[in-house]
């Protein structure tokens, strides 16, 4: 594994990845699926449950990916530094992390969500995300 062109070209996808695609999708559930399956109680304590553990593993996310970010940009310097032992440590936490994010997001949350965000309200959904996305970096909305 050196560094070269095609490594430094994989830590940047990574990295608008984690920078513009992760913080959109948990914009996304922030607005409309968390609040819509906490207002339901046609859905559980077991949703409502997974609902404030993917609400807190978003802040967790955001602050662990800061080090992470940092990490990524040394590599795609012209001389960079190995990861150490620590931010490998990270790295893996980060990746278990999420692991057990997306698991839980697709076997419990996604389902109910489905259930409940239909038609109309789904279609609203749908626009008010492009919308937020076709905005430019720090427009209100």
């Amino acid at each position: 594994h050196g560094h070269d062109a095609q490594s430094r070209s994989a830590s940047a996808d990574v990295q608008r990845y984690f920078d513009l695609a992760g913080p959109h999708h948990h914009e996304d559930e922030e607005r409309h699926v968390f609040p819509l399956l906490l207002a339901s109680d046609a859905v559980g304590a077991q949703v409502h449950e997974a609902v404030r553990r993917l609400q807190l593993e978003h802040d967790r996310m955001h602050a662990d990916w800061q080090p992470l970010r940092q990490m990524l940009q040394r590599w795609q310097g012209n001389e960079p530094v190995p990861p150490t032992a620590d931010e490998r440590a990270r790295i893996a936490s980060f990746d278990a992390l999420y692991a057990g994010h997306i698991a839980l997001e697709e076997s419990v949350v996604y389902p109910a969500a489905q259930r409940l965000l239909q038609g109309d309200a789904l279609a609203a959904a749908g626009e008010e995300m492009r919308a937020r996305r076709q905005r430019p970096a720090g427009g209100k909305g």
